[in-house]
């Protein structure tokens, strides 16, 4: 069984910034993720990130990724299914081993909402998805829908619309309101995608593949795909199993050094209670999150 000061969970903005941070201090230190770069790495582009005007997600995640490795730190795809905490020590428990050490990092981020509505676990895959940069080019010349107003779903409304015969964008509210000006806009410009407010999917259609939706109003519309974009939520199972607090909407409630309630463990990204989730933000959180645990490994408790 291996021994670390320091275990990051999550392979994202928020774990990856806080594994280079305790790379720098000299802590022996591990990422545990199933997915390197998090979310971040299906976005089609990245265009906020300070010092790189332009960037593919998948690009940006190759960068930090490869920044921790540099500071000779490992990055292993696992998946965390137990933290447990055993006297002043931390038991992470894995697909096929354990690791113990002395502080967590939580940084496990959020996964993909899903339409809550019937067929939906049959579709997924069959037509269903809830990443247009995987999937997208598979639906090149055919009709497909995007549910979500927000920046998430007008930006894959915008990239499949140079992919796709059509695009179906599926708005709960009476306008693009969650979604920056520069993205709705673009929607606004592009003739080939067709705008539904105020409405929702109540009924997926198809037989052993999607082949359309009936949205809230008895609009019915026929697809070969239908891509979700309606936000993500932390798992909650696994946050109730590690013993921590989450609040109404199932996020982390951390201080402002990133500490949870249970001492020693930290929690850094878009797993927190947060208002604004966006990369920068994650990676903010996951530095003070290292900075505040090799402050407490060398004694210091301010």
């Amino acid at each position: 069984m291996e021994f670390y000061d320091i275990c990051v969970i999550g392979a994202g903005p928020a774990g990856l910034t806080a594994a280079i941070y305790a790379g720098r201090y000299n802590l022996k230190t591990i990422v545990l993720g199933r997915v390197f770069g998090g979310t971040i790495s299906m976005a089609h582009e990245v265009g906020n990130w300070p010092g790189t005007e332009k960037i593919s997600g998948a690009d940006l995640a190759n960068n930090m990724i490869n920044h921790v490795k540099s500071l000779g730190i490992e990055v292993l795809p696992k998946r965390v299914e137990q933290v447990t905490k055993v006297d002043d020590m931390f038991v992470i428990a894995c697909e096929g081993f354990t690791v113990n050490a002395k502080k967590v990092i939580l940084a496990c981020g959020t996964k993909r909402r899903q339409l809550n509505v019937a067929r939906e676990e049959e579709f997924t895959g069959n037509g269903l998805s809830y990443c247009n940069t995987c999937d997208g080019i598979y639906f090149k010349d055919r009709v497909v829908g995007v549910v979500g107003g927000g920046n998430a779903g007008c930006s894959s409304a915008n990239e499949l619309a140079g992919v796709a015969k059509q695009v179906h964008i599926i708005c709960p509210e009476s306008s693009f309101i969650f979604a920056e000006p520069i993205r709705s806009k673009l929607i606004e410009d592009n003739s080939n995608i067709v705008k539904h407010f105020n409405a929702t999917v109540v009924e997926l259609i198809g037989d052993d593949r999607l082949k359309g939706v009936k949205l809230s109003d008895g609009t019915v519309i026929s697809l070969a795909g239908l891509f979700v974009e309606i936000g993500a939520e932390p798992d909650k199972v696994f946050l109730t199993k590690i013993g921590l607090p989450i609040n109404k909407n199932g996020y982390v409630v951390a201080d402002s050094k990133m500490k949870t309630s249970i001492p020693g463990l930290f929690s850094a990204g878009s797993v927190n209670h947060n208002n604004f989730d966006q990369a920068i933000s994650a990676a903010f959180q996951g530095a003070l999150a290292a900075n505040t645990a090799y402050k407490e490994l060398k004694g210091d408790k301010k």
